[in-house]
């Protein structure tokens, strides 16, 4: 079966889901139908609610677990043997997945400069728990913060009039990870062209891949079968 071509195909998917969200999202102009009649309290902080923030926030999750996801396919394709609950795209590419090991062998010494592009890809990424808390994107940290909370705690967005946190202040919600919204936007903005230029050099290293292991005229006995595969009808997407 061609698990890496569907699973790919999966990740395509999720990625033009999200980036349709976050277009939606950003372009929301009125209150949408949905968000009529469920009664929400102000709470005198500027807080921005509705469909729409909603909307980056799933493209933003969805955007970060495009990431994971290709950590996973990695793992897979290049055979690293780490365990599919195991992995992680910040640290699959260490001995053990610990950095102080220092970079696997097997591919380290691979020559395929798209795979080593991916690399650079999750150091874009912070990971506090990782022992590797150094990371290219300046705004890595934030990123992460930012994940966590939508996923798992609690993340309130302001408007843009919010004159920030006030630790002073009896209106500062202490209990919440808070954003601005425009700052929200540009963060989701940045997963999704992370999650882009991960996508492009995910194929990119499977080409790579696949050329270096078909073998040379004549060099090697073996036979090896082509796979013909239709594209999927745009018809048949329900």
């Amino acid at each position: 079966m061609p698990t890496i071509v569907g699973a790919f195909n999966n990740l395509k998917q999720e990625y033009a889901t999200a980036r349709l969200m976050l277009f939606e999202g950003l372009t929301q102009e009125r209150p949408h139908f949905s968000d009529r009649g469920v009664r929400l309290i102000n709470t005198l902080d500027y807080p921005s609610y509705g469909l729409g923030r909603e909307q980056v926030k799933v493209a933003f999750r969805m955007a970060y677990s495009i990431l994971d996801k290709i950590g996973f396919i990695v793992n897979e394709y290049f055979s690293l043997e780490i365990k599919p609950k195991d992995v992680s795209f910040r640290l699959l590419w260490f001995t053990n997945q610990n950095p102080k090991q220092g970079l696997r062998d097997d591919l380290a010494a691979r020559p395929n400069l798209p795979l080593r592009g991916l690399y650079w890809i999750s150091r874009d990424l912070f990971d506090a728990g990782s022992g590797l808390n150094t990371a290219a994107e300046p705004d890595a940290r934030h990123l992460q913060l930012v994940r966590n909370h939508i996923e798992h705690r609690y993340l309130k967005v302001h408007d843009s009039e919010w004159a920030g946190p006030d630790d002073e202040s009896s209106f500062t919600d202490r209990l919440a990870y808070s954003i601005r919204r425009d700052d929200l936007e540009r963060k989701a903005l940045r997963m999704l062209k992370l999650a882009r230029a991960g996508l492009l050099h995910l194929v990119l290293a499977i080409r790579v891949e696949e050329s270096r292991r078909k073998p040379a005229s004549g060099a090697e006995k073996g036979l090896t079968l082509p796979m013909h595969l239709d594209n999927f009808d745009d018809r048949w997407k329900v």
